[in-house]
């Protein structure tokens, strides 16, 4: 198998790409495009399909793959299904993966654009949050992520599902 990706100015580009199981199996037919700086694009499909599994492949999370993807340049963020919650500060949680400087003030006018601005004074707070949230307040602080890094590129997966 061949995999190939790099980083060009505002495009994600996609010349046969193809993911496969483990054992050399197609999950779908290879997939052309060509996405600039604005577009957005909708996948859907069957339960097992694959649609979470390119995601992986272009995140480079999925080993088994062929054909070529490019990112455009600058910070991609990829949003799970279910967010990654873990045992810490809610502010360390909303500020992950690893941003840094990210003033108080900030972190607040995002959870409010969200509806989380509920959660404000529990900033400072340490808990599990997945078991704190419903699915609904975890689905929107995948959204105050999304705010806080301001991707180049942002790819859902499920990102309407509780």
């Amino acid at each position: 198998m061949k995999v190939k990706y790099s980083r060009l100015p505002n495009k994600l580009q996609c010349h046969n790409l193809v993911a496969h199981h483990s054992h050399g199996t197609p999950l779908f037919k290879p997939i052309n495009l060509r996405l600039h700086d604005g577009d957005s694009i909708a996948i859907t499909g069957a339960s097992g399909c694959g649609k979470t599994t390119l995601l992986r492949t272009l995140s480079g999370l999925w080993p088994y793959s062929s054909g070529t993807w490019n990112l455009p340049d600058g910070k991609s963020l990829f949003v799970p299904q279910k967010p990654y919650l873990p045992y810490d500060f809610l502010t360390q949680v909303l500020i992950y993966p690893g941003l840094s400087n990210v003033r108080d003030e900030q972190i607040k006018t995002c959870m409010a654009q969200v509806g989380l601005h509920h959660l404000c004074p529990q900033l400072g707070e340490r808990k599990l949050w997945s078991k704190v949230l419903s699915g609904g307040e975890q689905q929107r602080l995948s959204f105050a992520r999304i705010l806080l890094n301001q991707p180049k590129l942002i790819c859902l997966d499920e990102s309407t599902v509780t």
